[in-house]
Parts: C-alpha cells; sequence; structure tokens
C-alpha cells in the first residue's frame, strides 16, 4: 500500500510527464478547457493547474472562474456566462432517481449553448495562432469538449468532478454494475436494499443508453455548430474520441464514496484542492470559542440560493435550524425582511477550508490522543 503522500506524488508524475511527452527539455502548452459555470467541479482542480504553471508549462485556462490573481505561466480565457443567471432550486429539492438524469440532460443543453455562443469562446476558437500539447477537459454535461482533443491533434485527460457515474463508466470501458455501485445522485451508499438497487438500475439504464438518442445527439450539434476547424470535418465520431481519453483524474476517494474496480487509465485525485488551514477572523473565532454545544456548517455552495425558496419551504428550514442549541455558520445572504435567531450567523462567504481544517485536526488529535 502506497501511503497519501506517495500516492499524491505518483499522481503529479503521470501528469507532468505526459505534459512532456513531446520534449522532455522543454515546457509544454497545456489547455484546459472546462467552460461551463461550474464552481466546484473547476475548483477541485484549480491547484492542479496552479502547479503545473508553477513548475514551468505553459497553461491556458478556458473557464468562467479567472483568477483574481496573477500566476506567471498562467492565462485565463473567460467567462462566458451571466453568473446572476436565475436557477429553478426546486428542481434540485425534488429530484429523484429519474428526474436526476434528465437534469442534467436539460443543464448541458441549455448551459453549453450559452457558453459556446460567447464572442469571447467564439474568438478563442476561430483563432489559429494557438497550439497545445496536451488538453485537459471535463466533459460533465459538455461532452464535446473532448473535440478540443483532435483540434489541437493532442491526447485528453479527463477531468471528473465525483465518483465516476454511469455517463462517464460506459466510455471507459469500466464496470458499473448496479447492484453495488451506487449513482452518484441517488443519495445512498453502497449497502443498497432491493428498492435502491431497482432505482439504481433504472437511472443506470437511462444513463446507458436513453441519452444516447436524447441527451448525446444534442451534444453533437453544439460541437459541430461551434467546434469547427481546418480538417474538423474528418473528427471521429463524438463516441469514439470519449472512448480514447489517454487518462482520467477523479476528484473522489474510496475513503468516503464507494470502493469499485478502476481501470490503470483513472486515478482518484480527491482532497488535492485542501490546504494547511489558517488563523480564523476574531470575530468567527469568538463565537466558535463560545460554542458550548458544538458548530454547525451549512453551505449550499454556488448552486443553491435560499433566497430562491419558496416563501413556506425557507419558513420550515429556519424553524428548524433556529430551535438548534449549536451555532449555526450558514453561508447565505438574507433579504432584509427574515429574522434570524442569535444561534445563526449568516454571509456571503466564509474559510470553508480554515474552519473544517482547524477543527477536524482538533477531534484527530482528541481521537489519536
Amino acid at each position: 500500500m502506497f501511503s497519501p503522500k506517495m500516492r499524491h506524488s505518483s499522481f503529479f508524475c503521470s501528469v507532468l510527464c505526459i505534459a512532456a511527452c513531446t520534449i522532455v527539455t522543454r515546457a509544454a502548452n497545456i489547455l484546459v478547457f472546462m467552460p461551463l459555470p461550474l464552481k466546484s467541479h473547476f475548483r477541485g482542480f484549480q491547484p492542479l493547474f496552479e502547479e503545473l504553471s508553477h513548475r514551468g508549462h505553459n497553461v491556458t485556462v478556458v473557464s468562467s472562474f479567472p483568477l483574481d490573481r496573477p500566476i506567471n505561466n498562467y492565462t485565463d480565457i473567460g467567462p462566458f456566462i451571466n453568473k446572476e443567471r436565475v436557477r429553478n432550486v426546486m428542481e434540485l429539492v425534488n429530484m429523484n432517481f429519474i428526474t436526476s438524469a434528465q437534469l442534467k440532460w436539460k443543464l448541458g443543453i441549455q448551459l453549453s449553448e450559452t457558453v459556446m455562443s460567447h464572442e469571447n469562446m467564439k474568438k478563442f476558437l476561430q483563432s489559429s495562432s494557438n497550439s497545445f500539447d496536451l488538453v485537459m477537459i471535463e466533459t460533465f454535461c459538455q461532452e464535446y469538449t473532448v473535440a478540443m482533443g483532435h483540434k489541437f491533434n493532442a491526447p485528453v485527460i479527463n477531468l471528473a468532478p465525483a465518483m465516476l457515474w454511469v455517463s462517464v463508466s460506459k466510455w471507459l470501458h469500466l464496470p458499473s454494475t448496479f447492484s453495488y455501485i451506487p449513482d452518484v445522485c441517488l443519495q445512498t451508499a453502497g449497502d443498497m436494499d432491493f428498492v435502491e438497487r431497482l432505482k439504481n438500475t433504472i437511472t443506470g439504464l437511462m444513463q446507458s443508453y436513453v441519452e444516447n438518442y436524447i441527451y448525446l445527439p444534442k451534444m453533437k450539434e453544439v460541437m459541430n455548430k461551434y467546434i469547427t476547424y481546418e480538417g474538423w470535418e474528418s473528427r471521429p465520431p463524438l463516441e469514439h474520441m470519449l472512448n480514447n481519453v489517454s487518462l482520467t483524474l477523479v476528484n473522489s476517494n474510496y475513503a468516503i464514496g464507494v470502493a469499485r474496480p478502476y481501470l490503470q487509465g483513472v486515478v482518484e485525485v480527491g482532497g488535492m484542492h485542501l490546504k494547511t488551514p489558517k488563523s480564523l477572523p476574531e470575530n468567527l473565532q469568538t463565537i466558535l470559542d463560545a460554542a458550548d454545544e458544538g458548530v454547525i456548517f451549512f453551505s449550499f455552495g454556488t448552486v443553491v440560493n435560499l433566497n430562491d425558496l419558496p416563501k413556506e419551504k425557507l419558513k420550515i428550514f429556519l424553524n428548524v435550524v433556529q430551535k438548534l442549541k449549536q451555532k449555526v455558520i450558514l453561508k447565505w445572504v438574507p433579504k432584509d425582511n427574515v429574522k434570524l435567531s442569535k444561534n445563526i450567523m449568516t454571509g456571503s462567504w466564509f474559510p470553508q477550508n480554515d474552519i473544517l481544517g482547524k477543527y477536524i485536526s482538533i477531534i484527530y488529535k482528541i481521537i489519536r490522543i
């Protein structure tokens, strides 16, 4: 067995070897093509992009999340979409084993058309001055991105934001046995009962077969409409390109997921976005130190805004939270007419890594003692 430190070292060596496969003595030109505004998907891999640039490679990142500080050898292109777009939160709240796949298809079709039709994206795709030795993509809701490998005649690394689901596994020839490998959207562990396995089988079959006729043709339309270049007419079918990525990096870990078989071309790299926790702001530290009953940290990420919930749903949620004995840190900016109890602290942003990193470290030390 390898230690975590050895596994991460091996992972970085693998990526860097591919990046430098053309000429070992020079830096590689690397394209990261993740244009959709899926923040948690992008942030999980951003440390890799930064580290490659620190090691001398020229990294061009096409995304909706440009850096707020300059880094040598790191070039941002984007964003391509209005981040204040309206979301139907109740679609996520009411999601089930059938609608989860349909919601993903709908998201991919809508966002892809918006992103790829942006003027900045068109300028990048139509430019003939770019040349890359390696292409990194994310295929979640944007399978057409794999065509960038053909455009630049470069190997492709697929970046998966979570434990692989059937829509990805089928292209990598990985087993997705429905009896014990749950879909990530089913909110169930690996030890499933009969009903859970039945639901898992249904959503798995939808991704294995139904999406090939309903969803994938829409991705092909986006690819053929926007990703055109000299020689694109001879481009292999989308399915063929998805079947032939060089490496897949998965932002997960079997310790907090499900143990499942992977082939050699699939590597779990979950946790590389974690950093050593820093000191907390004084006001936050004071609240945490005074929390005799403990602290609950609530964050719905960038996808869900509690202000978008129906009033009755929001009222139920707040009534439950306000009755808790613990201090509650809630990542949310409430409207002016919302009244909260003293045990709730809200804000537009909190140093999540520092909060969780510090207190998880304390718990770990106590357990060791």
